[in-house]
């Protein structure tokens, strides 16, 4: 029987289990005043919010975790392949947590928004496959690998529902006389240009550390897509619960 072998740590690539953790610990925080906000207002909205939150926050965990294993042993083993199928299926369903909100808060094009719901959890099966070889060196597994497919559909159908949601923000947005209201669609829609600009800097990263032959590790495209993740927390939680300081201030400049 052949063992399939483990691919080795990436050579400086120590540096992004800081992000990782920031990120990590942020989008903890921002889940629990979510899951406040829910159990205060006990409707639907929150509830998606908070479920979104909450699923993109244990994506973030479980792929902090197994990235430590790697750091310890210096090898992509079980657990780091476990952490990237579930982390990469996990976030498809976070988008149809993501979906789900924006059925609450958008009165029409609901019905639009099946089919990108059923085209998540088909990808997120995908990304579970053992086909697609997570953490095994290339030489080393026979027959090609679906992960470049699976990864690109992910990419793609993720972008695609962000910019669904950005665009009915903003559609929202330019009917909404009063300005708190106008403001935080427009937020919202922010928070969506955060969650592509994630998708956008991890793709350069990959380009550009495959097209050095210098470079190992993470570039700064790695690590400013780690903010960008930790900024749509923010935006979204500031856009739908407007909390009274942001409230305030938009107030006085009206």
């Amino acid at each position: 029987m052949h063992v399939l072998a483990y691919a080795p740590i990436d050579e400086g690539s120590e540096s992004i289990i800081v992000a990782y953790g920031i990120v990590a610990i942020f989008s903890i925080f921002m889940t629990g005043i979510m899951l406040k906000k829910w159990l205060a207002k006990r409707s639907e909205a929150p509830k998606f919010l908070f479920l979104t939150f909450l699923s993109y926050a244990i994506c973030i965990t479980v792929t902090m975790i197994g990235f430590v294993e790697v750091l310890l042993t210096r090898e992509k083993r079980e657990l780091y392949q476990f952490s990237l199928a579930f982390s990469f299926a996990g976030l498809m369903i976070s988008n149809v947590f993501l979906l789900l909100f924006a059925n609450e808060i958008f009165s029409i094009g609901r019905k639009s928004r099946v089919p990108l719901l059923v085209a998540n959890v088909v990808v997120a099966i995908f990304l579970t496959l053992p086909w697609n070889y997570y953490g095994i060196l290339k030489e080393d597994y026979e027959g090609a690998s679906i992960r470049p497919y699976t990864s690109g559909a992910m990419v793609l159908l993720s972008t695609i529902t962000y910019l669904h949601i950005m665009v009915e923000s903003l559609r929202v947005s330019r009917k909404v006389d009063e300005l708190v209201g106008k403001a935080g669609f427009r937020l919202i829609a922010g928070s969506q240009v955060c969650l592509i600009m994630f998708f956008l800097l991890m793709v350069a990263d990959m380009i550009y550390f495959g097209i050095s032959e210098e470079l190992t590790g993470y570039t700064v495209f790695n690590h400013a897509a780690w903010f960008a993740a930790a900024s749509f927390f923010a935006l979204a939680y500031l856009g739908f619960v407007m909390p009274p300081w942001l409230r305030g201030f938009i107030e006085k400049h009206d």
